[in-house]
């Protein structure tokens, strides 16, 4: 499997690990990515198609299953669950020496720490 395509599965386990809620979007996903990218040297950024065709290629492994549904005005988006047991990822993700090297595993996104919000790609913190 590519390095993209381990660390799009990253984002995926993350947010499965620490997100209280029962579903992920792709919206996510691809924020979560870019966070990943600039943890780790001499990755590229990719675009969200590019994010979707990895999250495709991942359901169908049969890894995770992702639906699309429309949100309205706010445009379509995939809603991803994982279809594989999250301590199976674990410790297959664990095996991976470049993730093995930095502490990425237990990297709690932005999106979901408390006291941090982020607006326009900047990180801001809470008030209140």
């Amino acid at each position: 499997m590519p390095l993209q395509a381990q660390l799009t599965l990253l984002a995926i386990y993350l947010m499965s690990k620490y997100s209280n809620e029962n579903f992920i979007t792709s919206g996510d996903i691809y924020d979560i990515h870019l966070e990943l990218t600039k943890k780790l040297t001499g990755v590229k950024e990719l675009t969200k198609r590019r994010i979707s065709d990895y999250i495709n290629e991942l359901t169908l492994a049969g890894i995770i299953t992702a639906n699309t549904r429309s949100m309205g005005h706010y445009g379509r988006t995939k809603i991803i669950t994982l279809d594989v047991d999250i301590k199976l990822i674990e410790r297959t993700l664990s095996q991976i020496k470049r993730f093995k090297m930095s502490d990425i595993l237990n990297h709690k996104p932005i999106i979901l720490q408390n006291n941090k919000v982020k607006v326009r790609n900047n990180v801001f913190k809470k008030l209140l």
